[in-house]
């Protein structure tokens, strides 16, 4: 017997892209806080510190943000397919075809 496969509806998929929405604006809020201690670094003069610390800030928090933007465009695909299949009403209207 295979695996049974788990489908997601609608309201999952609209609380999963509310999640990545706020994880979202949470790692960019975390990029700015450390851009700006970077800054101050650089204005005193630890200029190597400064370049560490924005390449760990952009691995750690700009590229997850980026890539949560790019998966809630995938979502927002699903949700579309999801909600036309299932003519659902809850969609909301930047999302209707």
């Amino acid at each position: 017997m295979c695996c049974k496969k788990n489908k997601t509806g609608l309201p999952e998929l609209m609380v999963l892209r509310k999640e990545m929405t706020v994880a979202e604006i949470s790692h960019l809020i975390g990029f700015a806080f450390v851009t700006v201690f970077a800054l101050v670094k650089v204005f005193n003069g630890l200029y190597l510190f400064a370049l560490v610390i924005m390449f760990v800030n952009i691995l750690m928090n700009l590229y997850p943000s980026l890539l949560q933007q790019e998966n809630k465009r995938n979502i927002d695909r699903l949700i579309k397919v999801t909600g036309r299949k299932a003519k659902h009403p809850d969609i909301p209207l930047y999302l209707k075809p």
